[in-house]
């Protein structure tokens, strides 16, 4: 049986790591899924709860006495835990142990699971050439379970796309991460969360070769396809547009800048994002690009509403954004003389991080 050690002593920060989402196999049983129910819970942040019942589950399984697919079921679920809070040797360990069982009864599903999970496991230990291997093994599987335009086939070949991102394999990871993409879209639609991650690893591939034209198409695509199905107010366009502008804040275009920080700005008001750290942010950034261009009144203006955005909880949870707003405040102030200014903001600043 299981040679690892199951402890209840738990990380109770969780470490995400860079990935599509992970793969729970659904139980063959009729009675309530604790696979799943631990891992939403999970996804909550209740670590302990969670280790409780995925604990529990796989106690249950062990009575049996049997090598079944509740017993693998149960060993890739505490796998996909650990994975989860970065304890990744004891991710390892279990599913290497659910790929043993699985293979050993033929459960193909479970199987193909596992391998999923441990390649993602192998690629953040930077064990690249043994991620890849065991991807390769899980996407064939997958294909013949499940077909070629699978949302599990999906999620193996963008986690092979961050494999080759890894080994600093950029076309590679373009190559599978594009495939990803469109079966995400195609099956979930351009807000699905898997569409999201996968647009996102791409666009993070394009940055990594200094193709910022390629990864500014990609989010304007996602953004102008958000629009057009769920409306011009949508929530939901927030993210790309937050992805849009952190790709237009070198661009020499100022104008063009502008535009698209104002239209953040927008969005985060229209959805009530108050003195949420973004609209600070935003605020900042737009009087920034409004100064670029001259217009110091109303550059000043944005400014000021920025700080006033920032009370002592947004100043300790968000320091680098604070930071920022402060720093180019303090710049213009200076470069218009007015240091005393300058110096009372600096002032009032620090007394909220004391």
């Amino acid at each position: 049986m299981l040679k690892t050690k199951i402890t209840s002593a738990l990380f109770l920060t969780l470490i995400f790591l860079v990935s599509t989402s992970s793969v729970i196999c659904q139980s063959q049983e009729t009675k309530p899924n604790k696979g799943l129910e631990g891992m939403a819970l999970l996804e909550k942040g209740q670590v302990k709860e969670a280790f409780e019942i995925l604990k529990e589950d796989y106690e249950e399984a062990l009575k049996s006495g049997k090598e079944d697919f509740q017993l693998a079921n149960s060993i890739n679920n505490l796998g996909e835990f650990y994975r989860r809070i970065n304890r990744l040797n004891d991710a390892e360990s279990f599913f290497l142990k659910a790929i043993e069982i699985s293979t050993k009864i033929s459960e193909t599903v479970i199987e193909s699971a596992a391998k999923n999970n441990l390649g993602v496991v192998y690629t953040a230990q930077k064990k690249y050439d043994e991620a890849l291997k065991v991807l390769d093994e899980a996407l064939l599987k997958r294909r013949k379970l499940y077909g070629e335009e699978s949302t599990e086939v999906a999620i193996t070949l963008d986690n092979i796309g961050l494999a080759y991102a890894s080994k600093k394999n950029y076309p590679k990871a373009e190559e599978f991460t594009k495939k990803a993409l469109a079966i995400f879209e195609k099956k979930g639609g351009i807000a699905n969360i898997d569409t999201i991650i996968a647009t996102n690893n791409l666009a993070a591939f394009y940055k990594e070769q200094g193709k910022t034209d390629e990864a500014i198409n990609l989010y304007q695509r996602q953004f102008d396809l958000t629009e057009k199905e769920f409306g011009s107010d949508s929530p939901k366009l927030i993210e790309p547009i937050a992805n849009l502008a952190s790709l237009y804040v070198n661009d020499k275009d100022f104008k063009k800048t502008e535009s698209v920080f104002r239209r953040y700005l927008t969005l985060l008001e229209k959805n009530n994002y108050a003195a949420y750290p973004r609209k600070v942010y935003a605020l900042t950034m737009l009087g920034f690009y409004l100064n670029k261009q001259d217009k110091k009144v109303e550059a000043e203006e944005y400014f000021r509403k920025a700080i006033e955005g920032i009370d002592v909880e947004t100043a300790k949870k968000s320091p680098n954004v604070v930071n920022i707003a402060v720093s180019i405040y303090v710049t213009f102030l200076k470069e218009n003389k007015r240091n005393e200014e300058a110096t009372a903001l600096e002032d009032k600043i620090k007394k909220m991080f004391n």
